[in-house]
């Protein structure tokens, strides 16, 4: 997502993989009549994004991971403080059907279960989304999962995790840098302890 005063505030990031267009579409399910959106398609299903508020097509997402629509309504009721922020537009084209969320809920979302495209939802959501998503805190809870994952990862993967580590969130390598040397030090004290036992 990108800000411009002079224009929509809301625009699809570059990508050379996919081509975005701009589309508009008479709705009833809208105050203002329309929806405007840019839009692309992945896996036979249409990702949206509302030009006007950021709003984004999450059934167009779901689908394209395979899963069924009417899987939504589940994730909507375990997740009661959504119902407030969602729309739904039923009736009119095909194609802006289902639910729709705001920007940064879907993105939240989207870093819990939409890794296999996320190269795909680079256009939305950005480069640093596709890279890096799958290891950001909301998603690995310990950052000593993270540190055994990484290290079964091909050298690409590694170089993800490096490059998410330096340049998008500083805090979460000085929590890693805590807990190794915590870590570590807890190590040093039971092999001391056991040496100490060893030559009694």
């Amino acid at each position: 997502m990108t800000s411009n005063t002079s224009g929509p505030r809301f625009r699809p990031f570059a990508s050379p993989n996919h081509h975005v267009t701009k589309g508009r579409y008479i709705t009833s399910n809208d105050p203002r009549g329309y929806i405007p959106v840019y839009e692309y398609p992945l896996n036979g299903q249409w990702i949206m994004m509302d030009i006007d508020d950021g709003y984004i097509l999450w059934t167009g997402i779901w689908k394209a991971l395979g899963n069924s629509k009417a899987d939504i309504v589940k994730m909507i009721d375990s997740q009661p403080d959504l119902a407030s922020v969602i729309r739904r537009v039923r009736g009119g084209y095909l194609k802006i059907q289902g639910t729709w969320m705001p920007y940064e809920v879907a993105l939240r979302l989207s870093r819990r279960v939409a890794w296999p495209i996320r190269n795909d939802l680079i256009p939305l959501f950005g480069w640093v989304f596709g890279l890096c998503f799958f290891f950001l805190p909301s998603f690995v809870g310990s950052p000593r999962v993270l540190l055994r994952l990484g290290c079964s990862f091909s050298w690409f993967g590694r170089l993800q995790w490096f490059i998410f580590i330096l340049f998008v969130d500083q805090h979460f390598l000085v929590h890693v840098y805590l807990q190794t040397s915590q870590g570590m030090a807890r190590s040093s004290t039971v092999r001391q302890g056991g040496a100490e036992r060893g030559d009694r």
